[in-house]
């Protein structure tokens, strides 16, 4: 007998669920036959329902409820254009488990006053209350949206992109590395500049933001002062690093209401970006991205996706990369290739190629996004993760390779802080994969290799950087 999909995922924990949802959706989404029409905006959802309903009937009412909400709409009349269409599905168990495909009326979203369109009333129709608050619905995901290229050709898209930003650091286009400030906060502006200092003097750093929990107007090191301190010390450090400037984002997002204010102190006080979540103020992306070019102030907007991994469980990351992309972020993070069983961040697996591909790969006449692969990117797995880009074939000019801690909290021999030894235990790492030719795999053992080709080379800041990074492995015997 076989077993029904209901029954597998009942007994898998919310990781293995959601992966085997996402799973089952890759292998059946090509079965939809091929529709791209001018009018429509096409969601396809994933539906679990429960037994005494259908994900058929589900799909029905999302159609009419998050449109006009009429059962008798007449022919060829408004009403009728402005209701959504329950198009076909794909069955994945009985009634209950399927893929649904919907037709929302691109007028019903459409700006005619300004002839434009937004990704929050997107959303608002494809992922609102009809499709989430029915307690019948034991499950509703939405895995993939259409819009047509007039929509796609409405948005303002990333301003810069990897071009824009090598072009403004004077940058090559080689892999780029960048870093965060650490500590995260805790510190004057007088402390803070010192720690950006040392990364702008490096050639190897293209970029270096804030940590997005550093409180914007923070009270011993508001923005103001900080950003201040920030870039004089940056204009200093550029005579030691040579050609071009490290762009600095400080971080600007508390408020939707105080971004554009926000951004403008910013680049008074000689912020080379700036740097937000649009999680937390839905449209303040496209706001600022549009106040920016109407003022002739544009600067790479650093998009940070914190918050986003529980919105993820109703909307696939992909799509609400893409709508970011689409209101105009240069730079997003996705996550690092680690050498951890269990992966130390969301996104991995199939969710963060998904990712990638959105944020970089074709989308109408807009710029790819630069992808950050941060969040425990360290001396140890770097080398993993410049072996993965070239083995999928991806253009390595669309990455940046962000490390924080990894940098700024790597220790000399006195126990200080010291992110020059950071910065050249990185660079050490780098020198082995593309001068010294280290096999990046197997990812299993690659650490302790890594560690015993450091020790033969005479990599001492790679040696300490892999001995503190790595300590429950007890390199060196510590």
């Amino acid at each position: 007998m076989v077993e029904k999909l209901r029954d597998i995922l009942s007994r898998l924990d919310l990781n293995g669920r959601e992966e085997s949802v996402r799973r089952v959706v890759k292998e059946n989404l090509p079965h939809f036959g091929h529709l791209e029409p001018k009018d429509q905006i096409i969601a396809i959802y994933f539906i679990q329902t429960m037994d005494i309903t259908s994900y058929e009937k589900s799909a029905e009412e999302i159609a009419r409820l998050q449109t006009t909400g009429e059962r008798h709409t007449g022919e060829k009349t408004l009403l009728q254009e402005s209701t959504g269409k329950f198009i076909d599905h794909i069955s994945l168990d009985d009634n209950i488990i399927g893929l649904v495909r919907i037709a929302f009326p691109l007028q019903n979203v459409w700006d005619a006053k300004h002839d434009t369109i937004y990704s929050t009333e997107i959303l608002h129709i494809v992922a609102g209350a009809v499709q989430f608050d029915f307690p019948k619905n034991i499950d509703i995901k939405l895995v993939h949206l259409y819009l047509p290229q007039q929509v796609i050709d409405a948005f303002p898209g990333p301003a810069f992109g990897p071009g824009g930003l090598r072009k403004l650091a004077k940058y090559g286009q080689k892999i780029a590395f960048g870093t965060i400030g650490k500590p995260k906060t805790g510190l004057t502006p007088e402390e803070y500049a010192p720690v950006i200092a040392e990364a702008a003097k490096n050639p190897l750093f293209l970029f270096v933001k804030d940590d997005e929990n550093f409180g914007v107007w923070y009270g011993p090191c508001p923005l103001d002062k900080r950003v201040k301190a920030v870039s004089e010390s940056i204009k200093r450090a550029n005579k030691e690093r040579g050609e071009g400037e490290i762009i600095y984002a400080p971080h600007i997002g508390n408020a939707v209401q105080n971004l554009i204010g926000n951004a403008g102190t910013a680049l008074d006080n000689g912020a080379t970006a700036i740097m937000f979540s649009e999680i937390y103020g839905r449209g303040g992306v496209r706001m600022v991205r549009d106040h920016l070019a109407k003022t002739g102030r544009s600067v790479p907007i650093y998009g940070h996706n914190g918050g986003i991994t529980p919105l993820t469980k109703a909307v696939y990351r992909e799509i609400l990369d893409m709508l970011a992309r689409l209101d105009g972020i240069d730079l997003r993070q996705t996550g690092p290739v680690g050498t951890h069983k269990i992966p130390l961040l969301r996104p991995y697996g199939d969710e963060w190629v998904a990712s990638e591909l959105a944020l970089m790969g074709e989308l109408g006449k807009h710029k790819p996004v630069m992808i950050a692969r941060a969040g425990g990117l360290d001396q140890g797995n770097i080398i993993l993760n410049l072996d993965d880009i070239t083995e999928r074939g991806y253009n390595q000019s669309n990455f940046l390779m962000l490390a924080g801690s990894a940098i700024n909290e790597w220790r000399n021999p006195e126990g200080k802080y010291d992110p020059k030894g950071g910065a050249e235990a990185m660079q050490q790492a780098i020198n082995a994969y593309d001068i010294d030719g280290f096999d990046a795999l197997p990812k299993e053992t690659h650490i302790q290799r890594l560690y015993e080709h450091a020790k033969a080379k005479g990599y001492k800041e790679l040696v300490a950087a892999l001995e503190q990074r790595y300590k429950e492995m007890q390199l060196g015997g510590r």
